[in-house]
């Protein structure tokens, strides 16, 4: 009994302790005002919040890491009465009397100051006569509204969204439109939250632009805000790419209740574009100007059906973007790369997942695990894109196409409105697999690099016209391997699934006319998977192909070895260890620059007019 007491004792003692630090203060509903002001010098915010709040003390969070802003002119009022506080480091501090307020109104301008540093700024905020924005993204933007601080990241309250603008400006926001006025040359649009669905940001995006919309035989509309000089087959073309994938991702990852799909063309300095709550997006205006002419795997058009797939990954299911940046963006990628084949029927599947392993082969020993947080965005998209889209393709490749999708689906069913972990991921998808998957998440999502293995020949024996080789494949990593191998002999061609545990070996009898080498057998022939030779380490960069045929350098991290050699994003290059780089694709030139660490590399740059020989160690 004493045992009892004593535990009872700790559990309540523990549950104060923990109370004690969490905020007891919440915000239950927002009705936020942007007006683009006469001058476009700032915008203007009028944020009224519902608050439950049992503190002295208030913290709120106003426009922390919002970048290429300044909050200026705060006020802030209790019903009538405006209240004192000081605004340190983007945190109001606000010191109450009764402990009784109920409703807080902030005002307050956000204003733009320059940041050369940061190519997202223009895209997050800008003001100007022809395109206003405020765009809170997952990774950089998410709280230029009030927060009070300290409350944990879950998603927001209801909302009501304003937006005070010019008449000549078309406007997107977030939420569902509510209604649309006009008075003496300026329109307000106002938004509401879906019901029982809350998203992870506010925004708005206001444009000169025209709008158009196209409808399709199940009554789903795809609304366009365009560019006066939009093409009209450019147009369609969009369209007809949001509808396909649109209706490709609520096949497979389940429907979303909506009949509509939005998209406003700006002007972003940046490629793709982004994704708002459930059914709208933003992308360059490009794609209705200018000619279309998709590469070889369909870009610039396959960034569109990229965005589409965040209606589920981000805005039905969230994440913490700080941990768990992969269930956005690499689920996004893999989606992106599946849905091709329908939307564009054309079969480059195998391709785009090649050139995704060829790219995080270019980072790897310099790479992150995927349930982590990565400063560095080239690395930061090596690991939570391309290596995320990888994962789930061997997730794929390991359960079976049919157990796997049933399980996407359920996991979309399971977190729609809420905020997801990796963990929970894996709980949802354990439920469909007759394996045991927490060896695979273990090793290849919370542990960082690929399953690592060397290959050997181990004997050859002649059976009458034939000889009999023993191969072994050792697995020398930390992770168990999944992939497939193939066995090219002039007896034997064949490719078959195979599992080598971590710490164990695969045997192999292969037939051939001649004794076997290891050029017979191939891990991974499709170079899809994440599996590759032990040992070997990637440049920290990696090189395409300019329209002109140039080949330059890109995505060059800080301490890799190109970068310690002196070779920077941009310059161009001629050849490496003597071969010309114009007599290869680029799959096979980025795959030179993956090597057995200890391995020199000599290359020829240019640089500007200079031309330079260069030779470094991995």
């Amino acid at each position: 009994m004493k045992y009892l007491f004593f535990i009872l004792f700790l559990f309540i003692l523990s549950f104060n302790i923990l109370s004690a630090n969490e905020s007891s203060s919440s915000i239950n509903y927002y009705d936020i005002t942007v007006r683009v002001s006469p001058l476009y010098e700032s915008l203007q915010i009028e944020a009224l919040m519902d608050i439950t709040s049992q503190e002295d003390k208030l913290e709120i969070s106003l426009g922390k890491n919002f970048k290429g802003t300044e909050v200026r002119d705060i006020k802030v009022y209790s019903r009538s009465e405006e209240l004192k506080y000081t605004f340190n480091d983007n945190i109001i501090n606000l010191y109450v009397k009764d402990k009784k307020i109920d409703k807080l109104l902030i005002t307050y301008r956000i204003c733009p100051v320059k940041e050369q540093q940061d190519a997202y700024s223009t895209f997050a905020f800008n003001i100007s006569e022809q395109d206003c924005r405020i765009n809170a993204a997952i990774t950089r933007t998410d709280n230029w509204f009030p927060k009070i601080k300290n409350i944990s990241s879950k998603r927001l309250p209801p909302f009501t969204l304003s937006v005070d603008v010019p008449s000549h400006f078309e406007v997107m926001a977030s939420g569902r439109l509510d209604y649309i006025s006009e008075h003496k040359g300026r329109k307000i649009y106002r938004w509401k939250n879906y019901e029982n669905i809350t998203d992870r940001s506010l925004y708005f995006f206001a444009c000169k632009c025209k709008k158009v919309e196209r409808s399709y035989p199940d009554n789903f509309s795809v609304k366009l805000y365009v560019p006066h000089n939009s093409i009209d087959k450019n147009i369609d073309y969009v369209a007809d790419v949001i509808y396909k994938s649109y209706k490709y991702f609520e096949e497979n990852f389940g429907e979303t209740g909506l009949m509509e799909y939005k998209a406003m063309a700006i002007d972003s300095g940046v490629t793709g574009g982004y994704s708002g709550l459930l059914n709208s997006m933003t992308f360059g205006k490009e794609y209705f100007t200018k000619n279309i002419e998709n590469n070889a795997i369909l870009f610039p058009s396959r960034n569109i059906v990229h965005e589409v797939s965040h209606t589920w990954w981000g805005n039905i299911v969230s994440a913490d973007a700080s941990t768990d940046y992969w269930l956005f963006e690499g689920f996004a990628k893999f989606s992106e790369i599946i849905a091709l084949k329908r939307v564009f029927d054309s079969d480059v599947e195998m391709e785009s997942f090649r050139r995704l392993k060829m790219v995080y082969m270019n980072y790897y020993g310099y790479d992150q695990p995927l349930a982590s947080h990565i400063d560095e965005r080239d690395l930061q998209v090596a690991v939570a894109y391309f290596k995320g889209a990888m994962i789930l393709k061997t997730l794929e490749f390991i359960m079976g196409e049919e157990a796997f999708f049933k399980g996407m689906k359920e996991y979309v069913r399971s977190f729609r409105g809420k905020i997801a972990t990796t963990d929970d991921f894996e709980h949802v998808m354990q439920k469909f697999s007759d394996l045991d998957l927490s060896n695979f998440f273990k090793g290849y999502i919370d542990g960082k690099g690929c399953g690592e293995y060397t290959m050997s020949v181990m004997d050859s024996r002649k059976k009458g016209q034939e000889w009999l080789t023993g191969i072994k494949i050792e697995n020398r990593g930390d992770k168990d391997i999944y992939t497939l191998i193939e066995v090219k002999t002039y007896l034997e061609d064949y490719t078959k699934k195979v599992f080598i545990a971590k710490g164990s070996s695969l045997f192999l009898d292969v037939r051939n006319t001649e004794p076997s080498t290891n050029q017979n057998i191939i891990v991974d022939p499709e170079n899809i998977y994440p599996v590759c030779e032990a040992g070997v380490r990637g440049a920290g960069g990696y090189v395409y192909f300019t329209p002109e045929g140039e080949c330059k350098f890109t995505g060059i991290l800080e301490n890799g070895p190109v970068a310690q050699s002196g070779i920077k994003n941009s310059m161009i290059l001629l050849e490496i260890d003597g071969v010309k780089s114009s007599k290869m694709d680029m799959v096979k030139l980025n795959s030179l620059f993956v090597r057995p660490a200890g391995s020199k590399m000599k290359l020829t740059v240019k640089d500007g007019k200079d031309i330079k020989e260069i030779e470094f160690v991995y």
